[in-house]
Order: structure tokens, then sequence, then C-alpha cells
């Protein structure tokens, strides 16, 4: 509940559109004696980086391959051509959530970008067209970062995880508004919609 959250992160109010924030930013161990603040990014901040991201696609060939770079990213044994890379912990916890989201059957539908020839007005209706495969790439890239954060006195690991749980909202949400609300493919981007709203309470 949005109580038991308030109570979690030292009485820092959490918006529902920035609930992943608090998963993604800091875990508590269960006896763990500090806790950990979570600052919540405004909706007019969070739009400004929004605008800056290229969010890549094609760069994954099959689901398989975007769980394995995930999970690759998430134990720092990451292969080809971001071998190397260093992720922070921030990035390590919303490739964890990504995956989990991933394995799920409701998922399915909403992992790849939409066929612009079979839907042609998907593009011209839908603003942030965003889809689980681009998050990945995103997360690959480090897309959620931003030097400049720094100078407007942002954290940027509450950033990175603001700007992930926007988009991972964004996904189910786009979809919901897209199709008619009797199709399936609205019930599954539903289910997931929920489970990314609840996966700051596991």
């Amino acid at each position: 509940s949005e109580m038991c959250i308030r109570d979690r992160y030292l009485g820092t109010p959490v918006s529902p559109e920035n609930r992943l924030t608090c998963l993604a930013v800091t875990k508590q161990e269960p006896h763990s004696t500090t806790t950990t603040t979570t600052a919540v990014i405004d909706n007019a901040t969070l739009m400004t980086f929004q605008q800056r991201i290229n969010y890549q696609n094609g760069l994954f060939q099959s689901e398989k391959e975007i769980i394995q770079s995930l999970e690759q990213l998430t134990t720092g044994t990451i292969e080809g051509e971001y071998a190397g890379r260093v992720y922070s912990e921030t990035y390590k916890r919303c490739a964890r959530v990504l995956a989990r989201l991933l394995g799920l059957n409701q998922s399915r539908n909403l992992i790849w970008e939409v066929d612009a020839s079979l839907y042609p007005d998907y593009y011209t209706t839908i603003v942030r067209p965003v889809m689980y495969t681009g998050i990945a790439a995103s997360l690959l890239n480090q897309q959620y970062s931003f030097p400049d954060c720094i100078d407007r006195n942002m954290d940027e690991d509450s950033l990175v995880a603001a700007l992930f749980a926007s988009d991972l909202m964004q996904v189910p949400i786009n979809c919901i508004s897209y199709n008619s609300e009797i199709t399936p493919v609205v019930a599954q981007a539903q289910n997931c919609l929920l489970y990314t709203s609840d996966a700051a309470d596991e």
C-alpha cells in the first residue's frame, strides 16, 4: 500500500508513477538498521530528461537474447560490444525487474516495437511509443544517465530509477490507450501494469 511504502522510506511520499524508484534505488536488508530516503522526481523534470533518451530498436533478435543480456548486466559478466562496461547497482536492480517482467506470459505482446505498416496510426496516436526491447537497450546503453543532473542537485541513481520506472509503466499504458478494451492484449497489458505497480512491494 501507499502508506507501507511511505513508512519504509522515512516518510518520503512516493507517487504511483514512480513506485519502482523505491525498488531500483534502494533495497533494505531485513535486519538492516539504516534507512535510505528515495527522492521522487517531479513530472516536469522527468519529461525533460525523457525527451533526451534515444531508444534503440533492433538491438536484439529474440526474447532469449534480451533476458540473457539483462542477466549478464546484473552479474557484471556482459559479453560482446558491452563487455567491460561498469553498471551501477541501480542499473542492475532495474535489469532484474525487467528480466522478471519479461518472464511473464502477459508481457509477450509488449516486447517488440509496433509494426508501422500494420498499425500506421500508432506512432501518431502514441506520444511515447516505448516497448520493453527499447527499455532493455536503454539499460545496456546507460541511456538513463545524464551527467548534468548533478548540476541540478539531483541524485543520478534516483533519476535513473525514475526514468526506468516511468518507461516501464508507459509500455502497458500505451497498449491500453491504443487498443479496444475488449481485446486480449489489453487484459495482458493490465496484468503487466499491476505487476509493475506492485514490484516495489516485493
